[in-house]
């Protein structure tokens, strides 16, 4: 998935929490600085961000922690956080792979 498909996704799942039109850009900041269609300002509340990052996670099927959220200052942060993510899920998935290979043969 390269980074418009991701920022696609991040926009729905924008739209389904604060219920109207979100277009997210790498650039702007996750916390308070989404920009809507008429480019107005529209950001999340505390809540509507727990509940993005819940809807992320989900989504990308990762976990992350308060800590790391706290780190999450630009969408391209998450980004990166994603992408980061989704490598180490795929070295560990290629270990189990390896591992259940030498087990079984």
């Amino acid at each position: 998935m390269n980074k418009d498909e991701m920022l696609q996704v991040f926009s729905e799942l924008a739209e389904e929490i604060l219920n109207e039109k979100v277009v997210i850009k790498e650039e702007y900041g996750l916390r308070s600085e989404q920009i809507s269609i008429e480019e107005q300002s529209i950001g999340f509340s505390s809540l509507e961000l727990i509940e993005f990052i819940i809807r992320v996670e989900e989504y990308y099927k990762i976990s992350i922690t308060e800590e790391e959220v706290a780190k999450l200052h630009l969408v391209k942060d998450l980004l990166e956080f994603i992408d980061v993510e989704k490598v180490k899920q795929e070295r560990r998935d290629a270990a189990i792979e390896a591992a259940s290979l030498e087990i079984f043969d």
